[in-house]
């Protein structure tokens, strides 16, 4: 999801950022968050709990990311989660979180390395089958870029204009107890994998 931080209106309390599980208290005074996405149940569920927990100054909308039609320097805030490297157009939506950016702003994004963390584990479960079952789980879809290399993103990210670029890699150890509770927790990224395959 992306979400965009305009800081003209009142949020009211903090946001916990996390990596690694260490939580970070960014208090951000009056602002004003729009969380976009291309999926309409997806954005169902944010503006569930936006109701649901009473988020004040938050919108949650379905948006095109490699054309937004959002106004040009109007976020001080802009982050993507799991995404560039999967959007056809990367290139356009890389181009558009920057065009929406405000000057001096924040453009945050993840994206998955190479292999993918959960992606070995996947591969041996399906060579294990009694029967022949493909597996690709490549870390990268688009055409466009080589999201899964830190180097090449730093350096398109200055290419593009952009100030101070850090690009810092964050491991983390995800204990999976059963079947179950990875199906509970992967199933969606499994159905994925398994019907583009």
């Amino acid at each position: 999801m992306t979400f965009c931080a305009d800081a003209g209106a009142s949020f009211g309390g903090g946001i916990e950022a996390r990596c690694g599980g260490i939580g970070i208290d960014a208090e951000l005074g009056t602002a004003e968050l729009r969380a976009v996405y291309f999926s309409q149940p997806v954005i169902g569920l944010v503006q569930k709990r936006i109701k649901e927990e009473k988020w004040v100054n938050t919108e949650a909308t379905t948006i095109d990311a490699q054309k937004t039609d959002l106004p040009s320097s109007a976020f001080t805030h802009t982050t993507m989660n799991i995404g560039f490297h999967v959007i056809p157009d990367s290139s356009a939506a890389l181009d558009e979180s920057i065009r929406i950016l405000s000057p001096g702003g924040t453009l945050a994004f993840t994206t998955w390395t190479q292999p993918l963390g959960w992606a070995p584990d996947v591969q041996r479960a399906f060579e294990s089958f009694p029967f022949k079952a493909p597996f690709k789980a490549p870390a990268q879809t688009t055409a466009w870029g080589e999201w899964y290399d830190v180097n090449w993103i730093r350096k398109t990210l200055q290419a593009k204009g952009l100030e101070s670029v850090k690009v810092e890699p964050c491991a983390f150890v995800q204990r999976i107890d059963s079947a179950e509770y990875f199906m509970r927790n992967f199933g969606m990224i499994v159905n994925f994998v398994i019907s583009s395959c």
